[in-house]
C-alpha cells in the first residue's frame, strides 16, 4: 500500500535526483546532441513537482495534472515522452488517495503502454526505453512490497542505462553518428535511471 503523500515524496526525490545530475545529462547530450537535455529535464521535473503539489484530489488526478503540466514545457520529444508516461501512470492509478501493491504495479504497466504507443523504441535502440522497459518489467515481476518493487526497478533502470553504452543510437539527432555513439550512455536512459533512483530513495 502507498498513500498519495508517500508517492508525492517519492516523486520529489526523483525530481531532486535529476537536478543533482543535470550536469551529467548535459555532458552526455553535448557529445552528439544540442547540450540542452539537462535543462529540458529540469523543466520537466519542475513541471511535475509544481503540478503534483497543487493537486488536491486522488492519485489519478495528481498524475494526470503532472502529465498536463509537462506537455506544456518547451523541450522537444522528451517532453512528449515523459508526458505520455505520466498520463499512463494516471490512467492506471486508482481514483483514491492510496493504492494497493497491485494497483501500483498496474500504474507502471499502464505508463509503459502509454509511452510505447508514441515512442516506437525498444531495448537496444539507445533511448530512454533501454532503462524504462526493464524498470517497468521489474515492478511487474516483483512479489515484494512497493519499496522492494522500486529498489528492483532502480537497479534494472541503472543496468539498462549502462547497457545503452554498448549500442549505437537509432533515434534522434545522435542517430547520424551511428557507431561513434558506442561507449557513451544514452542521456534519456540515464535520466530514467536517475529518476527511479530517486523514487526508490525514500
Amino acid at each position: 500500500m502507498i498513500t498519495k503523500d508517500e508517492l508525492l515524496s517519492r516523486f520529489d526525490g526523483a525530481c531532486q535526483e535529476i537536478r543533482e545530475n543535470e550536469e551529467i545529462l548535459t555532458d552526455i547530450d553535448s557529445r552528439f546532441g544540442d547540450a540542452d537535455f539537462g535543462v529540458t529535464m529540469i523543466r520537466i521535473t519542475d513541471a511535475i513537482e509544481g503540478a503534483m503539489h497543487e493537486s488536491q484530489g486522488s492519485i489519478r488526478e495528481m498524475m494526470v495534472m503532472a502529465s498536463d503540466s509537462v506537455v506544456t514545457v518547451s523541450g522537444g520529444s522528451s517532453v512528449a515522452l515523459w508526458g505520455a508516461w505520466l498520463k499512463g501512470l494516471g490512467e492506471g492509478a486508482p481514483d483514491r488517495t492510496d493504492a494497493t501493491d497491485d494497483e501500483f504495479r498496474a500504474m507502471f504497466a499502464s505508463g509503459l503502454r502509454s509511452i510505447d504507443k508514441i515512442s516506437g523504441a525498444k531495448i537496444g535502440d539507445k533511448t530512454m526505453m533501454d532503462a524504462l522497459i526493464p524498470a517497468s518489467d521489474a515492478i511487474a515481476a516483483s512479489l515484494g512490497d512497493i519499496g522492494e518493487m522500486l529498489d528492483m526497478a532502480s537497479l534494472a533502470a541503472f543496468n539498462g542505462a549502462e547497457f545503452s553504452k554498448q549500442v549505437p543510437s537509432k533515434f534522434g539527432k545522435a542517430k547520424k553518428y551511428g557507431e561513434k555513439t558506442i561507449g557513451t550512455p544514452d542521456a534519456g536512459a540515464m535520466s530514467v535511471s536517475f529518476f527511479f533512483m530517486g523514487l526508490a530513495r525514500f
